[in-house]
């Protein structure tokens, strides 16, 4: 081959691979994180509901758990749907938690467009859209690195165990208020590579010129939004779970903080007030993957 035709062949491949780069630049469009310690009962049914709404991929970080985690996640490793991190980093007041949230962001810049960082008790539920990643869709605006979603905060339902062959998304249908004043709360979904830092697990601080928006596509600053946006899209914080769970688990863990048992049970009756469905039309594939099907 001639140099001159060498040339030009270098020429096409260097435009052809930079408007390839151009078009899809990302190995995921959208991926979640989270950390967890001792979750192993409810792993299974998050994931298999976060690839449902579009999540090609998931960064968990194991907090000193002790139960059963490692079998139900293993087959997700296995096909390279997870990447598991056992982050032996204390989480008092939020330390260990930001830092693995700081760790995540580093480790996917350039890889993952759309990063929700998430507990695994939330769940996105997306009322317009059949997908997150449609949902984000709109976001890709200049300036636009993070998306503030508004939580919703349910209750026990009065279920007093979710049994095996059930769904805690199926089972949790009571909330508070919609204008509760715990749902003026935020978690974030983010631009990796715009991310400085997070002040708080809730948000983040961003580079200069990139900002967080609500729902509505405002601006705003803060783990707060100006006001709760949820025409569009909600987190059902599952904050409770059953009762078992609340007062097994909930009950002392508030107590050992300084809580009263009347303001334990205040918060328990006001967050067990209206029925919220809004998840449901989601449950039928969730069933499906959660107790018929392997992961892909």
């Amino acid at each position: 081959m001639s140099p001159i035709r060498l040339c030009c062949l270098l020429i096409f491949c260097l435009f052809f691979n930079g408007i390839s780069a151009q078009i899809r630049p990302y190995r995921y469009d959208f991926a979640v994180c989270a950390i967890f310690q001792n979750e192993a009962p409810y792993l299974k049914e998050w994931i298999e509901y976060y690839k449902i709404l579009g999540a090609q991929h998931f960064y968990l970080y194991n907090n000193f758990s002790e139960d059963h985690y490692l079998d139900v996640l293993q087959p997700y490793i296995d096909d390279g749907i997870v990447e598991l991190v056992d982050w032996e980093v204390p989480i008092f007041q939020y330390f260990g938690q930001k830092r693995a949230y700081m760790n995540a962001i580093n480790k996917t810049q350039g890889i993952v467009k759309w990063l929700a960082i998430l507990d695994i008790d939330e769940f996105i539920v997306p009322k317009q859209n059949d997908t997150i990643p449609e949902f984000l869709s709109d976001f890709d605006q200049e300036g636009i690195a993070g998306i503030g979603i508004n939580w919703q905060m349910f209750g026990t339902s009065f279920v007093q165990k979710i049994e095996e062959g059930q769904l805690l998304t199926e089972m949790l249908t009571l909330k508070a208020q919609e204008d509760h004043n715990e749902n003026i709360h935020i978690k974030s979904i983010v631009r990796p590579e715009y991310v400085v830092e997070p002040p708080h697990v809730h948000n983040f601080h961003y580079k200069s010129g990139y900002f967080q928006v609500n729902a509505n596509m405002e601006q705003f600053d803060g783990p707060r939004a100006p006001y709760i946006a949820v025409d569009k899209i909600q987190i059902n914080h599952y904050w409770t779970k059953d009762e078992t769970f609340f007062f097994s688990v909930k009950i002392p863990r508030r107590l050992s903080w300084g809580d009263s048992p009347e303001t334990i049970k205040k918060r328990l009756d006001a967050l067990n007030q209206i029925e919220d469905t809004s998840i449901s039309r989601f449950l039928l594939p969730l069933r499906q993957g959660v107790f018929v099907e392997s992961p892909e």
